[in-house]
């Protein structure tokens, strides 16, 4: 339900912040997709320990009747960085995707200071792929995810949009940044790349309306 939960990806499996009551229903245990019912910071701590460490989980979720401080005690546990990016459609109706690291994925990046979701997301997905005469769409969704950097635990959220692009100019994948194929993607190779990319990609995908994304991540 929109606005009572959210989906953060820790080490490719989910966990959800939700809003709720704790009834009996909530608290029976599931081996492979426990709940914890969220009373102090210690309950964030524990369940993030849990997932991290039993690896028989298939998802986590931490809830309780305040979603907003479920979310600030668990985002104080990392560094958080905001990030934004494009899911870029020509006029053929195919997508832009970035190969980088062996793994196709959706041009983002890092805010500058000062810099909008929006503006960030156009500059990000013209420097990772030389893509020109972007017209930007509407919002789609914001995504989260946790990884290590430098042994450093960043949570980063990305802004995502819808973009156009006219599609005529050579695209150019930018090296610095690990990536190296740009690619204009039909429904001929669209699932054989989705096979090969990360879940908050297939989020993004989802909530454009471009695929139908059946999955066993439910929310409890």
């Amino acid at each position: 339900m929109a606005g009572t939960s959210i989906r953060i990806y820790v080490d490719g499996r989910p966990v959800f912040l939700r809003k709720g009551k704790r009834t009996d229903a909530d608290t029976a245990w599931s081996r492979t997709h426990p709940a914890i019912y969220y009373t102090r910071l210690g309950d964030v701590n524990r369940a993030l320990w849990l997932m991290q460490h039993d690896h028989l989980f298939d998802s986590l979720t931490i809830y309780g009747k305040d979603l907003g401080k479920v979310r600030e005690h668990f985002f104080r546990m990392f560094k958080v960085i905001q990030a934004a990016g494009g899911l870029v459609t020509n006029p053929k109706g195919k997508i832009l995707m970035i190969e980088r690291k062996g793994r196709w994925d959706l041009p983002k990046g890092k805010l500058d200071p000062g810099e909008k979701p929006a503006q960030a997301a156009l500059r990000e997905v013209e420097e990772e792929t030389g893509a020109e005469g972007l017209v930007l769409g509407k919002k789609l969704l914001e995504t989260f995810h946790v990884y290590t950097e430098r042994k450093v635990r960043v949570l980063k959220c990305t802004h995502w949009y819808t973009m156009q692009s006219p599609g005529k100019k050579k695209l150019v994948p930018q090296a610095a940044e690990q990536i190296t194929r740009v690619r204009w993607t039909g429904p001929a190779k669209l699932p054989e790349r989705l096979q090969n990319t990360y879940p908050n990609i297939l989020d993004v995908f989802q909530a454009a309306g471009l695929m139908a994304v059946e999955t066993h991540l439910e929310e409890s």
